[in-house]
């Protein structure tokens, strides 16, 4: 499903609402639509204070009146809700990809439903679950050791598995406290470093 929207209900969930609940209830639309929207939808801001008062800014600069204020902040609206909705689809790519080198099966999992939900819950179980993690590693930095398997979720009979033998010889299941340089490098994703601090958001006013 795209993230920020309601989930497609499986038969499995149509099935499992229909039997349990009262028979007022049974039609499950309205849990994915009114319900949806009225108990599970939260107002989040877009981006941070800080970027949105210079978006602002340059844009009032540049308007004529309020209504072309709110025209210039309605486009830069939708352009940054269009790249955070690529971000997460990335994401969710990267995070089925074995070629994603994650810490952990969990780590991936987590990152997995980030991308696919988009949910505020989603996303802050798994912050708060990386810098709870990371209390455990050592002062050096580095991650705890695990091997292949739990990274790639499966054996070394997989076809997509990459071979852990390095190189140089170093240990295959020390892994670098970070994550993976693909997220950096997703098509999507190439050129836009700026835009998440909003550089390449501003508007030039007028000169």
């Amino acid at each position: 499903m795209p993230a920020f929207q309601p989930p497609e209900m499986t038969y499995e969930m149509v099935q499992k609402w229909m039997t349990e609940v009262h028979p007022v209830f049974r039609d499950p639309k309205p849990l994915w639509q009114k319900l949806w929207s009225d108990y599970n939808i939260m107002r989040v801001p877009v981006s941070n204070g800080a970027d949105f008062f210079d978006n602002a800014l340059a844009a009032a600069k540049q308007a004529k009146d309020y209504q072309d204020l709110e025209k210039i902040l309605n486009v830069q609206y939708k352009e940054r809700c269009c790249y955070l909705e690529d971000t997460m689809a990335d994401i969710a790519l990267l995070s089925l990809s074995l070629q994603t080198r994650f810490p952990s099966k969990a780590v991936r999992d987590a990152a997995l439903k980030v991308g696919q939900s988009g949910s505020l819950d989603s996303l802050a179980r798994f912050v708060y679950d990386v810098i709870s993690g990371w209390k455990d590693w050592d002062d050096e930095g580095t991650a705890p050791q695990i091997c292949s398997d739990d990274v790639d979720g499966g054996g070394a009979d997989d076809d997509n598995a990459q071979d852990d033998t390095s190189e140089d010889g170093a240990d295959p299941c020390a892994y670098e406290n970070s994550f993976p340089s693909e997220l950096n490098q997703s098509p999507k994703w190439k050129g836009q470093e700026g835009r998440w601090n909003g550089d390449t958001q501003r508007i030039t006013p007028n000169r």
